[in-house]
């Protein structure tokens, strides 16, 4: 069974992604108030993914504060995982690691349904 990119991306509410040429990553926790402003000239898609917002069959409770896919032609993916910390110390980057693997976890899950590698 065939189904397109444009079909995959509706079994996707539209309000847990943002799909343009430029997206934000906004973290409003003052532990590492953020906006990052990602641009290209490809397609990216921004995964807005929370504690309470992820795959829930994952272990990994863990999220990172921005996951955006930049989607090229040839049905590649850069991946970009961002964590916004004011500072990193070892007690933090436990955690962090923790994050930036949820981030990827739920990532590879996503670019299975849209059927991107």
């Amino acid at each position: 069974m065939y189904f397109s990119f444009e079909d995959r991306l509706n079994w996707i509410y539209n309000d847990k992604y943002e799909f343009n040429n430029e997206v934000k990553v906004i973290e409003t926790n003052e532990s590492g108030k953020a906006e990052i402003i990602f641009t290209s000239v490809h397609k990216l898609m921004k995964i807005c993914l929370s504690e309470d917002n992820r795959l829930k069959y994952l272990k990994r409770a863990n999220v990172a504060d921005g996951t955006i896919c930049e989607l090229y032609n040839d049905n590649n993916i850069d991946l970009h995982i961002i964590e916004c910390k004011r500072s990193v110390n070892l007690g933090k980057w436990e955690k962090v690691k923790l994050q930036l693997e949820g981030g990827v976890l739920n990532s590879f899950a996503l670019s299975g349904l849209l059927n991107k590698s």
